[in-house]
């Protein structure tokens, strides 16, 4: 599948959650037709496993969006680990999650 880039400038929305005791910081932009395109994870100190995990998987799940796959999709596939309750898959359900019910300000 051929990649779909994103627009130059582009709508960003972000919101935050809380997973144990740690804030998840999410950013999402979206294509003209609102969809998105982009998702970005921030969280914890520079240098820290969860910051690396988060920032690599953010570009993964980015590649993932602009080559067809969709955040139903991405949800799908993570919801099915999520119930191990590994804490990058669950982080990941909980962002997917509230994307998907527009719960995002």
């Amino acid at each position: 599948m051929v990649r779909r880039k994103p627009p130059r400038k582009r709508r960003s929305q972000s919101f935050e959650f809380q997973h144990e005791s740690t804030i998840i910081k999410v950013s999402v932009s979206f294509y003209e037709d609102g969809t998105p395109c982009e998702i970005f994870f921030k969280s914890g100190k520079v240098g820290t496993f969860l910051k690396g995990i988060l920032e690599a998987l953010s570009l993964a799940l980015c590649s993932a969006i602009q080559h067809g796959a969709t955040v139903q999709d991405l949800y799908d596939s993570f919801n099915k680990n999520a119930v191990a309750q590994e804490e990058i898959s669950s982080i990941i359900v909980k962002a997917l999650d509230a994307i998907l019910k527009g719960e995002i300000a």
